[in-house]
């Protein structure tokens, strides 16, 4: 995110990133990977958020099922700049960016022309050459 922000717009970072880079990385199978735990500023927004949505949905007609107080939980906060993820999986990294190359293209779907074309065999074969 942090390398991004000079680079692309707002619109541009949410289609690359959000629509494209995200939703790659996430189909990906990492068993054992912990989840990136958050900064104290960002984790109060996200129970602030959380929070809200919560009760919007108590009163709401919805039927609900468990527990909503959930949503407001406090994530895992990091305690220092220096608790950053610096490696990142090759296989992860390589969905990532055929993601972001399919939502470039706008075609954000898994059988998509880009994604063929660029399939994560082939760009994984790319980088290990490097």
């Amino acid at each position: 995110n942090q390398e991004t922000a000079d680079l692309i717009d707002g619109e541009e970072y949410r289609r690359l990133v959000r629509l494209g880079v995200f939703p790659a990385i996430h189909k990906v199978d990492q068993p054992g990977v912990a989840p990136i735990r958050l900064a104290p500023a960002a984790a109060e927004k996200a129970s602030a958020i959380g929070a809200r949505q919560a009760e919007e949905l108590r009163l709401s007609d919805a039927h609900i099922v468990g527990d909503l107080s959930v949503l407001a939980r406090a994530a895992d906060v990091t305690d220092s700049a220096g608790d950053s993820v610096t490696d990142i999986p090759l296989d992860v990294a390589t969905a990532g960016l055929v993601g972001a190359l399919g939502a470039k293209s706008g075609d954000t779907s898994s059988k998509g022309r880009v994604q063929s074309h660029f399939s994560a065999n082939r760009v994984r074969r790319f980088f290990q050459r490097r």
